[in-house]
């Protein structure tokens, strides 16, 4: 079983297939759903038991209400009835299924263990082209469906910079056919509000123009697509931190787009110090801006060749607090760096035993199974469910082989005998 974790810079990756899927779901329900997804790593070959730590997952969004944790207790039952349709245009073929398979509710630990639909592994897992990903962090203060589903279609061509909707098909796209047929409501209550939330907080920063093409009603949508520059500072300060203290200024240049030949120049030029302290500023003025910062990077080069820093007056003390907060920055850090070696080492030992076992005879490979199925029925392994699915199908289900391979890697910590 997987433990969903904490922080902010994690990374949802879905096939452009379901980015493109028709699908209606509450803002809890789609934030249950990219939570989740981001709990599946990049090599995983298949589905495991996921838990989601319910007041963990309210935390990651800042505009949560305080019964957000019941709230999404709620949401995964309702996610194994609703219902996502996907459309492949080039085989013709139409995918219908729900979003999962089962749910366990541990209201004691206020946990939600949940598998997901098997048919939505092609996209999910092992993803190696057509496919979206961005960070979660990039989505977190969303607060629609409509934002969130405009995001992910936006982000899609992002390298392109433009895309262009039929009116209808944006309105399915976005799961709101049903309550605005009509394109002016569409336009004020749908639109206009997501395009405000997708500026204000996420990477991007878009605008789109309506085409009549010389009648009254309006035939096309044509967006255009830019990184946001006034939520740079928030996402150069999360990559500085997965670089680690050393990388901090090289890691705040390749967000402004130095290339690494220019950031070698300008680091044999200037000190790491000046260089981070300088684009800090920058970061900080981008932020305060009234209006988007075109060129970034151009204002960037130019507060290294100025010195943007604040000149302290003479003799002034450091800021009250200064220290405690270096301190907890200090602090996050080193916890972050934690969370990730025992994230990978956890992944590791999953691999070795799993190794371990398939080098074994099969009367070695029985004895294993056999010792897993009764920790099973001892509740000392597994769950419910899980244990319904070994019973009627051993480890040909999803559920039962992710649990075995926890349990080898747990209770087979050396060599096999």
């Amino acid at each position: 079983m997987v433990a969903a974790s904490q922080g902010k810079d994690l990374m949802i990756r879905q096939s452009n297939r379901l980015i493109e899927a028709q699908y209606q779901l509450s803002l809890a329900e789609k934030r249950f759903l990219i939570y989740l997804m981001c709990q599946i790593g990049e090599v995983d070959e298949h589905f495991d038991w996921y838990a989601v730590d319910l007041p963990a997952l309210a935390g990651v969004f800042p505009d949560s209400h305080r019964d957000a944790v019941s709230q999404f207790a709620d949401v995964a039952r309702s996610l194994r009835a609703k219902e996502v349709v996907v459309d492949d245009p080039v085989t013709g073929v139409v995918q219908r299924f729900n979003w999962l398979a089962a749910d366990e509710l541990d209201r004691r630990n206020r946990t939600v263990r949940v598998s997901i639909h098997p048919n939505l592994k092609e996209h999910l897992i092992q993803l190696k082209s057509v496919y979206t990903a961005y960070s979660l962090s990039n989505v977190s203060r969303l607060r629609s469906t409509y934002s969130f589903r405009l995001y992910e279609l936006l982000k899609q061509v992002q390298k392109l910079r433009r895309r262009t909707f039929e009116p209808d098909r944006l309105r399915r796209m976005l799961g709101a056919d049903d309550a605005y047929a009509r394109y002016s409501n569409f336009k004020q209550r749908v639109l206009d509000p997501a395009v405000a939330e997708v500026n204000a907080h996420t990477d991007i920063f878009c605008e789109y123009r309506a085409d009549k093409r010389g009648g009254k009603k309006v035939e096309a949508l044509h967006f255009t697509i830019t990184a946001n520059a006034r939520t740079m500072a928030a996402d150069a300060a999360a990559k500085s931190a997965a670089a680690g203290e050393l990388g901090l200024a090289r890691a705040a240049l390749a967000r402004f787009n130095f290339s690494d030949a220019e950031a070698d120049a300008i680091l044999d030029e200037h000190a790491e110090g000046y260089v981070r302290e300088n684009l800090a500023v920058v970061e900080e003025r981008i932020s305060q801006a009234s209006e988007p910062v075109r060129q970034p990077k151009a204002y960037a080069r130019k507060a290294l060749e100025q010195d943007w820093r604040p000149k302290p007056a003479p003799g002034a003390a450091a800021p009250a607090g200064a220290e405690a907060r270096e301190q907890a920055r200090r602090a996050r850090l080193e916890q972050e760096r934690a969370e990730r070696e025992a994230s990978a080492a956890e992944a590791t030992a999953k691999a070795e035993a799993w190794a371990r076992y398939e080098a074994l005879d099969e009367a070695g490979k029985a004895t294993a199974r056999d010792a897993f199925g009764r920790d099973l029925e001892a509740g000392k392994a597994g769950g419910v469910f899980v244990l319904k699915q070994w019973q009627a199908s051993g480890l040909n289900e999803a559920g039962p082989r992710a649990s075995f391979r926890i349990w080898l890697a747990r209770n087979w910590p050396g060599e096999a005998a």
